[in-house]
Formats: C-alpha cells, structure tokens, sequence
C-alpha cells in the first residue's frame, strides 16, 4: 500500500509552508495529489510514490565537464 501524506506532513518534508504547497496547486505546479470533497470539506492528500518522482524530476546536477578543466 502506498503511504499517503497531508500537506502539512509536506510541507515538513521540504521544509516550505503549507500555503506554498498550496499555492502550487493552484498554479499546476508540484507533485500530483489526491483531492476528496468540495468546498471547506476538501481534503488534500499526496502519495509518497508521487512525491518521490516529483523529487527524482528535480534533481539538477551540478558538474564541470572534463573539457572545461584547464
């Protein structure tokens, strides 16, 4: 079973607040997430297995390249 995460467990995770988590949300950006009922009722859940590739697709590497070395 995949582990679920709320966005407070989130935003600990990336050390960010929760209103930037959602503020993703609303722009489109960040990790896919689970959206169950309407209005003030509306919870918002992550899976860990979504968070994980989220992370994987953002990992920048920083290298110099063997030519550039003088």
């Amino acid at each position: 079973m995949n582990e679920i995460l709320t966005p407070q467990q989130l935003a600990e995770r990336w050390s960010m607040s929760v209103g930037t988590l959602q503020n993703w949300r609303v722009k489109g950006k960040g990790p896919s997430y689970i959206k169950l009922g309407e209005g003030r009722a509306t919870k918002v859940l992550y899976r860990l297995d979504d968070i994980v590739e989220f992370e994987n697709q953002t990992i920048i590497n920083s290298y110099r390249e063997a030519s550039c070395k003088n």
